[in-house]
This record gives structure tokens, sequence and C-alpha cells, in this order.
């Protein structure tokens, strides 16, 4: 009885070891057809034919973003063929979506070195740049700012790439736009061809951008030494006052504005402005106070005294201006108060002391600063 329980058991146990071997193979084997599958059909999928048939539309998967083969795009752009789908990888119908597909030629392959960087990859990646640019929506948005339809933008976005792909636009040239891209990559040459776009435009289409000319005369700053002519025709002389806090840099800057028949101090905050304010008008000085929130002027009925005069906005000229440097009257004086001369680097509130400093027509200017703006 034992021997035959025992038996048994040996045999249930190489049964069932059998068993699992056997579904172990096959669970293998399963596996194995399937990635057989799977890679056939990844290897049908990426086949030139099926490619071909998906593109005519004969596939009934059209609406899926159209995969290629990286070499082949590669061999492409060697032989200078930009395929469109290098700029535009959904057929037309499809949903334009922003995962999946090849989005754009540059973004799958790699950007070579500054030193490989030459004319005839200028030329290939300024024919991908311009073919993107006929069809971005940002551009068109940009036109439409200047009153240029989506048609006009249609119709002179493509007589500009053909003059720039013929080469007749000097500064869209290959050699030109080597610097550009080992400085900022394609970024750069996107906002580029806007630009040279609208200077298409100014030449060819003036009657589109009639706009444009008077924006980029208000808003070049090359040259701030144009910017006031007539404090550039007297002889001005600086003095600046250089001293940490409390040092008594403003008083002694206060102290010869108080002396002068006409002069102005520019405070960088609106409490300062106030507190010269009260101080002149305690000290019987006519004064007047000019900041964003307030304007103040002397009663010249209660005092019994007669303005020197008025300015060319009809307020009456007194003996001491204190204001903000933002809100700072550009007429004439012989003596100025500019506050705070360091924060004319600021890149927030800078332009106002700039703008001070260059275009006050005063015979005499008073800096009162921090020892930073020496080098200033």
């Amino acid at each position: 009885m034992r021997r035959t329980l025992a038996a048994s058991a040996i045999y249930t146990a190489k049964r069932c070891s059998i068993h699992n071997a056997l579904h172990i193979r096959s669970s293998a084997l399963d596996a194995q057809v399937g990635n057989c599958i799977s890679n056939r059909q990844a290897l049908r999928h990426y086949h030139p034919s099926h490619i071909c048939a998906r593109a005519k539309g004969k596939s009934s998967r059209n609406r899926a973003p159209i995969k290629r083969d990286i070499g082949w795009l590669q061999k492409e752009l060697s032989k200078g063929n930009v395929p469109e789908y290098a700029t535009n990888p959904y057929r037309s119908g499809a949903a334009k979506k922003t995962a999946g597909g090849v989005r754009v030629v540059l973004d799958e392959l790699k950007w070579p070195l500054d030193a490989d960087i030459d004319e005839r990859f200028a030329k290939r990646i300024r024919a991908v740049r311009l073919a993107r640019f006929r069809r971005s929506d940002d551009a068109r948005k940009r036109c439409a700012y200047f009153g240029i339809s989506e048609k006009q933008f249609s119709e002179w976005s493509h007589r500009f790439s053909e003059a720039v792909l013929e080469e007749q636009i000097e500064r869209m040239q290959p050699n030109f736009l080597i610097p550009l891209l080992i400085r900022s990559r394609v970024e750069g040459l996107d906002n580029y061809i806007v630009n040279q776009f609208f200077a298409y435009l100014e030449d060819s289409a003036p009657q589109l951008v009639k706009n444009i000319k008077y924006l980029r005369e208000i808003t070049d700053l090359r040259f701030p030494q144009e910017w006031a002519p007539g404090a550039r025709k007297i002889q001005r002389r600086i003095i600046m006052h250089v001293g940490p806090t409390n040092s008594g840099k403003t008083y002694h800057a206060l102290q010869r504005l108080q002396n002068t028949t006409l002069g102005v101090y520019c405070s960088p905050l609106r409490l300062l402005a106030h507190e010269v304010y009260s101080r002149m008008m305690s000290a019987g000085i006519t004064c007047g106070l000019i900041t964003g929130e307030d304007r103040r002027f002397p009663d010249y009925e209660a005092l019994g005294i007669n303005p020197k005069g008025y300015s060319s906005m009809g307020n009456p000229l007194t003996q001491i201006i204190a204001c903000t440097i933002e809100m700072l009257p550009m007429q004439n004086y012989n003596v100025a108060v500019i506050d705070e001369i360091q924060m004319i680097s600021d890149p927030a509130r800078g332009w106002a002391w700039t703008g001070a400093l260059l275009g006050l027509n005063a015979r005499e200017i008073h800096l009162c600063g921090e020892p930073s703006a020496v080098p200033l």
C-alpha cells in the first residue's frame, strides 16, 4: 500500500512538472510569435510602398500621422530636396495634432556643430523655414495687426519665398544667415524671416504696410544723442554729488536749487517730491508739485503776487518745481536736481533717468547718487 501511494505521488509530480514545462514553452512560443507579428506590422508600416499607399488615401488608417524613415529624410536633405511633409506632416483634412508624426525635419535630425553650418546647410534650412512661414498662424496674426488679410498674406508670402529662393533678396542669402543660425538657430531665423517679409512689403507693396515705416521711426532708439536738440544746443554743466545715505549730498544740491530763479527737482518717489515741496513752501519759495496722483500750484491771489509766466501746458511758472522723474516737464531751467541717479541702470524705470539726463534743458544739472553710479 505504501509503495503504491509513493509511486502515484511520484507519477503525479512528474506529470505536473511536465505540464508546467509545456506551459512555459507554450507561453514563450506565443510571445515569440507575437513579436514576429508585431515586427512584421512595423516593417509593413515603414515599407515605402505602404507609405505611398497611405499617402494616396488607399489605406483605411488615412487619419493617422505619417511616420517616415529618418534615414530617407537625411538622404533627401543631402540631395537638396525638401519634401512637403517636412513642414506639414499631416495631410489635408487630417486633424492638426501636436504629438506624433514628423513635425519638422529639424526636430528629428541632429543639429550640426557650429563649424559644420555652411552655406549649403543654411540654404536647406532656409527653404524649410520659408515653407513653414507660409503656413504659420502666428505670422498671419502679426500681419493682420497691420491690416494684411489672409488672401494678401498668401499671395505676397508666395512671392517673397520665390524671391528668396531665387537669391533676389540680399539679406536672405545663405552667407547672411550663417551667423544667425550659429547664434540663435531656427528661433532667430523665424523672427528674421518675418522682419524681412515686412521689409519686402515696404519695397514691393507699400500700400499694404502704410504704418510700419512710421512705427519704426518713432521706436528707433539707436541714436539717443538726437532725442533732445534743445539740450544739445546749450553748454550744460553737470555736477555729481556722490556719497552714502544721509551724507548730505541731496541737501547741498537743494541749497543750490533754492538760490535759483527757475529750477526743478526730480525725485524717484512721490513722498520725496512732496517733502521738497513742503520745505520750499515753508521757506517762502513758490513751488509747484507734479506727480502721477497730485498737481499743486501756489495760490497767487492769496499770496498777492503774480506768476513769472505760464508754460506751454498753461501751468503758472513757479520758482521751483518738485516732481517725480516720470512727470518731468520738459522746459527751460537754470538749475536741475536729479536724485538717485544710480536708478538709470534699472531695467524697469531706467528710461526715465536716461530721458531726464539727456533731455533736460538746464544750464546746471546736479546728480545725486551712490558711488556705484560713477562708472555709469
